[in-house]
C-alpha cells in the first residue's frame, strides 16, 4: 500500500513539474532575443497539435478520418502550414488551417511579427476588393495577446518576437466557441512548438 501511494504520489509531482516545465519553455521562446529566421528552428505545422485535440475541441466522431496535409511551399523555408481535414456530409468541406512562421521580411523590419498583430487590432486587414478594412478584436492565449476576426474566421498570435501564427477555421461556429477553441489550440501550439525548438 505505501509503494501505491508513493508512485501516485510520485506521479503527480512529475506530472507538476512537466506543466512548470512547458511553461518555462514558453516563456523562454517569448524572451528570446530578435534572432535571424535562418538561425532558428522551424518545425512542422502538422506536428504543433495533436489529432486527438483536433478532434475533442472541435467535436468531430473519434472514428472519423482526420486528413493531415502539409501544405508549406518549399520555396518559402520561412513559413510552415498545415490543414486539419474531415468528412462530414452535414458541412462543406470542414477543416483548419495553421501556420507557423518565422519573420518572413526580417531583413526589413525585425519586429514584424509583434508588430503585425498590434497592426491588425489598430487597423484591420484590407481584402481584394473590399471597401473597407475587416475589423480584428483581441484574444488571449494566458499572458500572450493575439488578433482576431470572426468575419474571416482567422486567429493570429505571435510567441516572442520570432514566431508567428496564423489559425484559420471553415467550421461554421457561434463567435464564442471559435474563440474558445483557437485559445485551446494556441495553447497546445506555443507549448509544442517551445519543446521541438
Amino acid at each position: 500500500m505505501r509503494i501505491l501511494l508513493l508512485l501516485v504520489c510520485c506521479s503527480f509531482i512529475f506530472s507538476c513539474k512537466s506543466d512548470v516545465i512547458s511553461d518555462a519553455s514558453v516563456e523562454s521562446v517569448k524572451s528570446m532575443k530578435i534572432t535571424h529566421p535562418d538561425s532558428l528552428k522551424l518545425p512542422s505545422a502538422c506536428e504543433l497539435i495533436s489529432e486527438a485535440t483536433v478532434k475533442k475541441l472541435l467535436k468531430i466522431n473519434q472514428q472519423t478520418l482526420l486528413n493531415i496535409k502539409d501544405s508549406s511551399n518549399p520555396e518559402q523555408k520561412r513559413v510552415k502550414s498545415c490543414f486539419f481535414r474531415w468528412d462530414d456530409p452535414s458541412l462543406n468541406f470542414p477543416g483548419i488551417m495553421l501556420q507557423v512562421t518565422t519573420n518572413e521580411v526580417f531583413e526589413e523590419k525585425q519586429d514584424f511579427i509583434p508588430g503585425m498583430i498590434q497592426t491588425l487590432l489598430n487597423d484591420g486587414s484590407m481584402e481584394v476588393d473590399a471597401n473597407s478594412p475587416n475589423k480584428f478584436k483581441k484574444f488571449m492565449v494566458g499572458d500572450i495577446t493575439g488578433a482576431y476576426s470572426y468575419k474571416m474566421s482567422r486567429f493570429h498570435w505571435n510567441l516572442g518576437t520570432n514566431y508567428g501564427f496564423l489559425l484559420a477555421f471553415n467550421v461554421p461556429l457561434s463567435e464564442d466557441d471559435m474563440v474558445d477553441i483557437a485559445e485551446e489550440i494556441a495553447r497546445e501550439v506555443n507549448e509544442t512548438l517551445a519543446k521541438k525548438i
